[in-house]
């Protein structure tokens, strides 16, 4: 038996429907009926805004970038254009390729920072960063089969708390399935940021990095991207 979750589109919306007691199920999104015309209102903005918040262990892809003018030459080095499919970055891939950095604030900080400044920032639909490498990012051209069973359960959610509001008109169930899909990102996101947690004596010093010790093949402070 494989317990491997059926992730198609048809498979959410009915988990979405039976969350708001309504009976009728679909056979397909295309259905004329004002059930499919709810899922189809919310389903792709709902997926979307979630890619955009994190990573979510969901498929990544790895792109080179494109130089772009750089008006922040004083604080950046290098200034590129995001992919037009990017909906969050999740890593930078170093040149040499031995090596990630994350985008992710952790406990005591800002992960992956040098001489206080963060390795790579996403500002204004640019990445601004001092080191050359690959963007890695999640995108919004993936499909139901890269969704895992966290962000499944987090969509089902938050398109049953829309459909709540559409269909039984029920704003206290509407209210509950929000309350219960933020709690799950707020799970979900802490999981995945606690993931590999720094554990005593692996924190570098500030006379580590002023020496130039913190840039070799075996140094772990940058850590892999959550869900690589």
């Amino acid at each position: 038996m494989s317990f491997k979750p059926d992730n198609s589109a048809v498979a959410i919306a009915n988990m979405a429907l039976g969350m708001v007691s309504i009976s009728k199920t679909l056979s397909t999104l295309d259905d004329a009926g004002i059930n499919a015309q709810a899922v189809r209102r919310w389903y792709k903005p709902i997926v979307a805004r979630l890619l955009e918040m994190h990573h979510w262990g969901l498929a990544t892809k790895s792109e080179p970038l494109i130089s772009v003018t750089n008006i922040q030459g004083n604080r950046w080095q290098y200034a590129y254009a995001t992919p037009t499919d990017m909906a969050f970055p999740v890593g930078f891939t170093l040149g040499s390729g031995v090596s990630s950095v994350s985008y992710y604030r952790g406990l005591a900080g800002l992960l992956a920072m040098a001489y206080g400044k963060p390795i790579f920032q996403y500002h204004n639909g640019l990445i601004h960063t001092n080191i050359l490498g690959d963007l890695e990012y999640v995108s919004y051209d993936i499909t139901e089969e890269d969704f895992n069973a966290t962000f499944t359960n987090i969509v089902v959610l938050m398109l049953a708390s829309r459909l709540a509001l559409e269909l039984p008109k029920d704003a206290d169930l509407a209210d509950n399935l929000a309350k219960q899909a933020q709690s799950e990102i707020n799970i979900a996101i802490t999981q995945n940021l606690n993931a590999g947690n720094r554990k005593y004596g692996m924190e570098v010093s500030e006379r580590e990095l002023i020496r130039g010790s913190g840039y070799g093949y075996n140094w772990d402070f940058f850590p892999l991207s959550p869900g690589a």
